[in-house]
């Protein structure tokens, strides 16, 4: 029974920590919550203890919601210093509350009767209530739901620029987890029949963690692994023989006088953990790729019926119509103006080329293009509405995809996976639609299936869909960023020094590509430095520098341009 708790809340926690990548350090506040409600609910109100089951597992999962709500726009360190805050504020409130036992807890914890189940053997209803943790989490990681928590863990900004609303997917997990969570706490409760803060320390938070690091971070076999191990080695050595061994090993070796093995558990959690880490970083059992969601290979009838990228672009407007305006942008960053006063006109259906020195903005122009940073003043239009203002997710869904200077796949995932995502900003299926069957969830799924692979066959990576994406070589991942973002079905593509680190055949191809993307009646805005590849390709060039457009025109007239000349090349001190 122990056991198979701990596996319970290792299932949970591995949602919040392995699937969205959240470090959490307070998850066992969730497990006080869900235990202290059915306590309540069947001492003080006398409820049924099969009623209080679903409202144990909604206050945990409200409990989740309220802390990630103020909280999940932290990262990294300081999300785990405000979870392990949360978990030790649920333990002190409890610990002083009368209404909650105070320090002496409640007792008289009613069990599930009136099933006549006073015998109930806890350990098959844990086992029980593990299976219906797996197969939650793995209808969610096989879905659009579990596609996006990949994505931000494995990179957040890029995950929310291809259509991903961040904010909501984190809150979803945290949401998840907690009401798993919640459930243990009810079965700790009803089984045991009296808890008190006593019960929910710090370090089980700690221990459910190292189960999810030792076992493999977004595996659940290796979870479940890792919280077996944890759980039930020490015990199992107590008593036998080895187990008595090593505790004698170790009285000489530090000078102790342990009685048993369990004595040393922290130090020998500890110590393997730091081994795993050295020797095997992703886990005992990782998962194949490194990531929770992989999207599988299309079915042969799947391919047939969907054998084109699908890319419609932008049919409303003729060709050379506005697609994007920019209106007087500018962009403060302290005391430093990166952009002052830009304005760009975009026609539909061309290519346009933006270029200058380093350090001239143009990348910090695709960043306010996309949500990414706010300007301080002017107005961005796509088709004569303003995006300003609107998150990058909801710039993504409106018709805008990016690539970026140094590229930022989701190197975890495989190639076909990665696309999926993109493939996602227009899906709809929400986690409850990903947990129940339903034609929507087919549908999307076939459609992710199907259509990833003709983009990656669009972009000339036909075939490569199972390869992971940060062993790819380098121009394959230019063209797999390339496909990623077509997959959003942009009607304008900002492309970010695509011909980076390219060789000349490779910049060729890529020509061909961007060509073959206009054909779409795609938009098209690069930015470049291969002068070479900017004036082959482009209709109408942008020159910035010191964040001003100092040039615009035909690449012929941008060329000749002495101010251009000088941005570029300098000027000799007795001219000037």
């Amino acid at each position: 029974y122990p056991v198979a708790i701990f596996v319970l809340l290792a299932i949970g926690l591995n949602i919040v920590v392995g699937a969205a990548g959240m470090l959490d350090l307070g998850y066992i506040a969730f497990f006080a919550v869900g235990a202290y409600t059915a306590a309540i609910l069947t001492t003080t109100f006398q409820w049924n203890a099969w009623f209080a089951l679903p409202v144990c597992i909604l206050t945990a999962s409200v409990a989740g919601v309220l802390l990630g709500a103020p909280t999940l726009r932290l990262r990294g360190d300081y999300l785990a210093i405000v979870t392990l805050g949360f978990g030790e504020i649920v333990r002190i409130v409890a610990n002083n509350t009368n209404a909650l036992g105070a320090a002496r807890g409640i007792n008289g914890i009613q069990h599930p009767t009136p099933l006549k189940l006073d015998n109930l053997p806890y350990y098959y209803l844990t086992l029980a209530a593990i299976a219906l943790a797996l197969v939650v989490s793995v209808r969610l990681n096989n879905s659009r739901v579990g596609r996006s928590w990949s994505a931000i863990r494995e990179d957040e900004e890029a995950a929310e620029v291809m259509g991903v609303p961040t904010f909501n997917m984190k809150l979803w997990a945290f949401a998840v987890g907690a009401s798993t969570s919640g459930l243990g706490g009810w079965i700790f409760a009803t089984k045991v029949a009296y808890i008190n803060p006593d019960s929910f320390p710090f370090f089980l938070s700690v221990t459910i963690l190292a189960c999810v690091v030792l076992g493999g971070t977004g595996s659940l076999p290796g979870v479940i692994a890792g919280a077996f191990l944890i759980a039930f080695l020490p015990e199992y050595l107590r008593d036998a023989a080895a187990g008595e061994q090593i505790t004698k090993f170790l009285n000489k070796a530090i000078g102790a006088q342990a009685t048993d093995i369990t004595d040393y558990r922290v130090m020998l959690f500890g110590l393997a953990i730091i081994l795993v880490m050295i020797f095997r970083p992703k886990g005992l059992i990782p998962s194949r790729l490194g990531g929770m969601a992989e999207t599988a290979a299309p079915t042969q009838e799947e391919a047939e019926e969907v054998s084109d990228p699908g890319l419609t672009g932008n049919r409303s407007n003729e060709v050379g119509a506005p697609c994007l305006e920019i209106t007087g942008v500018t962009v403060d960053f302290g005391g430093v103006r990166a952009l002052d006063n830009v304005s760009i006109s975009v026609p539909t259906g061309g290519i346009i080329g933006v270029i200058g020195p380093n350090g001239a903005g143009k990348t910090t122009l695709f960043n306010v293009i996309t949500g990414v940073v706010e300007p301080t003043d002017g107005d961005i239009k796509l088709d004569a509405k303003s995006v300003i203002g609107k998150k990058p997710h909801k710039i993504c869904q409106a018709g805008i995809a990016r690539t970026f200077q140094n590229i930022r796949l989701f190197p975890d995932l495989s190639a076909r996976t990665n696309v999926a995502v993109g493939l996602d900003a227009h899906h709809k299926t929400s986690v409850f639609g990903a947990l129940i069957p339903n034609p929507r969830r087919a549908k999307e799924e076939r459609d992710a299936h199907a259509r990833s692979e003709a983009l990656l066959a669009f972009v000339g990576l036909r075939g490569r869909g199972d390869e992971r994406a940060g062993s790819m070589p380098y121009g394959d991942q230019r063209r797999l960023e390339i496909a990623r973002a077509l997959a959003t079905d942009p009607c304008l593509l900002l492309l970010d020094e695509p011909g980076a680190g390219m060789n000349k055949t490779e910049k060729a191809g890529l020509i061909a590509l961007v060509r073959k993307i206009q054909s779409q009646r795609i938009t098209v805005v690069l930015i470049e430095h291969d002068m070479n590849l900017v004036m082959g390709l482009v209709g109408e060039i942008t020159v910035l520098d010191f964040g001003r457009v100092i040039a615009s025109g035909s690449p012929s007239s941008v060329q000749n341009n002495q101010a251009v000349i000088e941005a570029y090349l300098g000027v000799d001190d007795g001219a000037a």
